[in-house]
């Protein structure tokens, strides 16, 4: 988590940034060559493709990343040295774009490395909520290293010095990457076996052949394809035709971490209760506005432009945080441990890479060609800018059908999610959540399960069982027991039975009082299933749990333990559950009859 802060720093410094922008706009960089870069980094991915097959031949993949991340690093200088070696500009941005290919390639080659060795060490039950808390700690710290960037670097757009800040930018962005890589050398690295497959044909076409994959690399090349007509372009808009500051325009940017920090728990939890597939498809439906609110932002007024823009930035991140934690879970999860690294490049490749390598040259042609023309309609003048973002904001309409399409076993329908998180606020129940899963303060995990019971949203389930068998603390075991039995979801009857039968966890009767809030069939089975060789108190709550359900079912049962029982106390609790079940008989009269001077011959248990 700390070496991905300081990555995400070198990203902001150096990659991703406003500066970033602002330095190649005044090195003269026009949208075409905006849409090669962002074209030419697309085709860089085909280099995961490569990857996968150096992962199927090596052992030590830490070394390997290592060597090629520190290497991607460097290769950034040359970036930084291009303006001082040469002076013509369009030699200038050739060679940025050369440089940066380069660059890309080798983070290419590493990141399949890198997922493949991060899978084997999270656990696949947790994993997009252990994911979520990476995400939101790199990009807290992300956030910070924004605000500092965007005070340092406006010093030097004042002054008219914007190369010279982001050279210093750089280089401090290439140390920090440097340290993040080196951070990783005390990380374990599992025993790892690759699969070996003779024909290196078969490695990379076989994630295509894949039928419960495939349909996500469909729906994920044509997002791709749809959101890069748009994306290279909005921070060059907002500098070149809004006319807003890189600082300006990096604040603003800033809210798309915001909205990453505040819903990633959220989002990881949805992901791992509920399945990938719901959160892609309810992302998407988001997503496809965020281009039509550039065409919508009113000319010549940032007084309404800049909040505008600070809401669809904000908004977007919340969706872009959803976005990385399905797609990851997706690729993590339903990947063959074997040649994992070969699914994650041919994802990357066909996915990202191919779809994306046109779509952002032509755009930028389209903008080239267009500029100096403009349809007026209203109070809007509308550009080439305007065409391509809406044209994006279709396109991604489009993907919802390929969205639906997606298979994910056990994963629910969208409408299943979406009643569930409407049933409680998400929010406390996801920060309940995680102090459960978390907290190495057992009252504290006690106090959550207690919440989660009173909040009562099935969101908090899965979370609540394995705290019942597998918290160490009998205190937090009854909470989350009593807490499952508030819910009433049938989903939890059977670790709840196998609690009620397993005297070591210290918490068979709040098991039982939980099974008969729960009711119906599967809490029915439980109980009479465990009529026998419980303790006193156990066997007291299981009897009145099945007066509480109230069914017929458990009359004899109940009947033949009445007629083994010897303790009055027990007796006259098996009483009541029958007065339940049989309202024209009173307690009294159960005892009454159970107690004739001619009892029915008493057996022996089976």
């Amino acid at each position: 988590m700390i070496a991905g802060a300081l990555g995400v720093t070198y990203l902001t410094f150096c990659v991703n940034g406003a500066p970033r922008t602002k330095y190649l706009t005044d090195l003269q960089a026009t949208p075409f060559d905006f849409g090669l870069l962002s074209a030419l980094s697309s085709l860089a991915i085909g280099f995961q493709l490569l990857s996968g097959i150096i992962n199927r031949h090596i052992v030590h993949r830490k070394k390997t990343w290592m060597f090629l991340c520190i290497t991607h690093r460097v290769s950034f200088l040359g970036i930084l040295a291009t303006p001082l070696l040469f002076a013509d500009p369009r030699v200038r941005i050739g060679c940025i774009v050369f440089i940066s290919f380069i660059h890309d390639t080798f983070m290419n080659l590493a990141s399949p490395i890198w997922a493949s060795w991060m899978a084997d060490i999270l656990p696949k039950e947790s994993l997009s909520r252990q994911w979520a808390k990476r995400q939101r700690f790199t990009t807290l710290w992300s956030t910070v290293a924004t605000l500092g960037m965007a005070v340092f670097f406006e010093y030097f757009e004042r002054n008219n010095q914007v190369i010279f800040g982001y050279t210093l930018l750089g280089i401090a962005g290439v140390i920090l990457g440097i340290i993040d890589v080196s951070l990783f050398t005390p990380v374990p690295e599992p025993p790892y076996q690759p699969k070996q497959i003779k024909n290196s044909w078969r490695a990379i076409v076989e994630p295509l052949k894949d039928p419960q994959f495939r349909p996500f690399l469909i729906f994920r090349g044509y997002w791709q394809m749809a959101a890069a007509v748009a994306y290279p372009f909005f921070f060059v808009y907002m500098i070149q035709e809004l006319k807003i500051s890189a600082q300006c325009t990096q604040l603003i940017f800033l809210l798309n971490a915001v909205g990453i920090i505040v819903s990633t728990r959220l989002w990881g939890l949805l992901c791992d209760t509920y399945g990938q597939r719901p959160v892609m498809l309810l992302l998407v439906c988001g997503k496809m506005m965020i281009p039509l609110m550039f065409v919508l932002l009113p000319p010549d007024n940032l007084r309404i432009t800049i909040p505008l823009l600070c809401v669809s930035f904000f908004c977007d991140g919340i969706l872009n945080s959803a976005f990385d934690l399905s797609n990851q879970g997706i690729i993590l999860k339903t990947t063959p441990r074997e040649n994992r690294a070969m699914y994650v490049g041919a994802n990357n490749f066909f996915a990202q890479g191919i779809p994306a390598i046109f779509p952002p040259i032509i755009a930028g042609w389209v903008i080239d060609k267009l500029n100096g023309h403009a349809w007026h309609v209203g109070i809007y003048a509308f550009s080439g800018y305007h065409l391509i973002f809406l044209i994006s904001s279709i396109m991604r309409t489009f993907s919802i059908p390929l969205a639906m399409r997606l298979r994910e076993p056990g994963s629910v329908s969208l409408r299943t999610m979406l009643s569930h998180v409407w049933a409680a606020n998400p929010l406390p129940v996801a920060r309940h959540v995680y102090r459960l899963s978390d907290s190495p303060n057992a009252e504290a995990r006690a106090k959550a399960a207690q919440m989660l019971g009173k909040i009562r949203s099935p969101l908090a389930i899965r979370a609540l069982i394995k705290a019942l068998e597998e918290d160490t603390d009998k205190t937090v075991r009854h909470r989350a027991a009593e807490a499952l039995g508030h819910i009433g979801s049938s989903d939890a009857c059977e670790s709840l039975a196998g609690a009620l039968t397993d005297p070591t966890l210290g918490i068979q009767s709040p098991a039982a009082h939980a099974l008969g809030e729960i009711g119906g069939f599967d809490s029915l089975h439980a109980l009479l299933k465990n009529l026998k060789g419980l303790d006193k108190d156990a066997l007291r709550a299981t009897v009145d749990s099945l007066g509480k359900i109230g069914d017929p079912a458990a009359i004899l049962p109940l009947i033949c333990l009445m007629d083994e029982q010897d303790d009055p106390g027990l007796q006259r609790h098996i009483a009541n559950a029958l007065t339940q079940l049989t309202p024209s008989a009173s307690e009294e009269e159960v005892m009454v009859l159970f107690s004739s001077p001619n009892p029915t011959p008493r057996r022996k248990p089976l």
